[in-house]
């Protein structure tokens, strides 16, 4: 009976193997694969070589495993027939079951996964010899397999698209790597980098808020609709009736300029109106851009969950999530102008990221995302213009500001000595 327990170590070892090599293998990423290459050639060789054709891979390694763990079954069974024969038959199953679990899969994917590269360079070599070996099996398990893949297929998923696809942090990683290379420039792999990032962008990242739209109300005059047109350059304007959250359509404004402002067509104007595009916050940027290009529009209504105006969403604002920002005549002006290494004034828009970037600065905030928010986070109320705060060893002076808004800052770094003659003032 002592060649029983040696068989059942032997196959629930096996299966532990075979287990333990799977994860190992398989959790492998594309830059993790590159490191093994260029440090072990022959061995990463035979790893890139397996893992080019994964389904023969898998089929090899369950084939072993499935023969393993039938014979722990079997051996399993003549073991407690032998030596617990009053225990019950369900009994039996339940601890064979939960002994492979334990020793059979659980624990040796835990280790494997934690150690993947040097397992998978130990059991490389071996699973190559046992692919050659079990060929004539793989290839009949291979065909069976695709051919129940291609039926389930037909039946169940006909009007899907099989795509394969690598996961967005590692296509990042392999964009990082190539420019840390030489292969590719700065500028495309920040254009890469924000296409796969692009279906995962918020919508209120990229659009304009509610409050900085610039929109006409239909009984407007014409005259001076075509005077801030030219002056504002704007070449499609939200148009509202009765109220600003009634858009009732966009006008564009090649349509009236080419009108002389006594021309009588002019009157008609309204019918140049193009019906508006209104989205839910919720979408997503991938989803816009699709809609633009199926309706051959550029400018759509953002709304929030109670059907109010969150903001304004264009063509422009979608490519330029993609591309950087596009340089545009028009453009307003940079978002900040820096004085000296000490001072500088910002847009109370400029982002507070962007602001410790170019300033040199380390603030911090749980909810503001802008400089304006981050001040409005300290002080709790809109401020006025010139009034002055100290935060962090920076001194803010407030120099632009509406009565729901801060417009502009004057942003100063303060020096120690500054500091001591404030204390001393004080």
């Amino acid at each position: 009976m002592d060649i029983e327990i040696v068989k059942f170590t032997l196959f629930i070892s096996l299966s532990f193997f075979c287990s333990g090599s799977e994860t190992a293998l398989f959790s492998l990423n594309h830059s993790s694969l590159e490191d093994i290459i260029n440090k072990y050639p022959k061995r990463g060789a035979i790893i890139n070589h397996l893992l080019s054709n994964p389904q023969k891979l898998l089929l090899s390694i369950i084939f072993v495993n499935i023969f393993a763990n039938i014979f722990v079954t079997l051996t399993a069974n003549s073991l407690f027939s032998h030596y617990f024969p009053t225990v019950p038959l369900a009994a039996q199953i339940i601890i064979i079951t939960l002994f492979i679990l334990i020793f059979g899969e659980t624990t040796p994917k835990s280790i494997a996964i934690s150690f993947n590269r040097k397992v998978s360079l130990t059991v490389a070599p071996l699973f190559y010899i046992l692919s050659k070996i079990l060929y004539p099996v793989i290839f009949l398990m291979s065909k069976v397999a695709n051919f129940l893949v291609n039926i389930n297929s037909y039946l169940f998923f006909r009007n899907e698209i099989e795509a394969k696809y690598y996961k967005s942090d590692e296509m990042i990683e392999v964009i990082q790597s190539s420019k840390s290379l030489g292969i590719i420039e700065e500028q495309e792999s920040d254009i890469l980098k924000n296409i796969i990032e692009f279906a995962e962008t918020d919508i209120w990242k990229i659009m304009r808020p509610r409050d900085e739209i610039f929109s006409l109300s239909i009984d407007d005059n014409v005259k001076d609709i075509i005077k801030v047109i030219q002056e504002k350059k704007y070449s499609r304007i939200p148009v509202w009736k009765d109220d600003d959250e009634n858009i009732i359509g966009i006008l564009y404004a090649k349509e009236i300029l080419h009108f002389k402002t006594n021309d009588e067509k002019l009157l008609s104007y309204k019918k140049y109106l193009r019906e508006p595009i209104f989205i839910p916050e919720t979408s997503s940027a991938e989803k816009i851009l699709e809609m633009f290009k199926k309706t051959n529009n550029h400018l759509a209504i953002v709304i929030d969950e109670y059907g109010g105006i969150a903001g304004l969403i264009t063509l422009e604002d979608i490519l330029e999530t993609i591309l950087g920002d596009i340089v545009d005549k028009n453009d307003v002006v940079p978002l900040y102008h820096r004085y000296n290494h000490t001072m500088i004034e910002v847009d109370a828009r400029m982002e507070l990221t962007e602001f410790n970037e170019v300033f040199e600065t380390d603030l911090k905030s749980n909810e503001a995302v802008t400089i304006g928010g981050y001040l409005l986070e300290k002080i709790k109320r809109i401020p006025k213009v010139s009034e002055i705060f100290m935060f962090n060893n920076l001194q803010f002076k407030v120099s632009g500001a509406q009565p729901h808004k801060i417009e502009k800052m004057m942003i100063s770094k303060i020096n120690k000595f500054h500091r001591k003659k404030s204390r001393n003032n004080t």
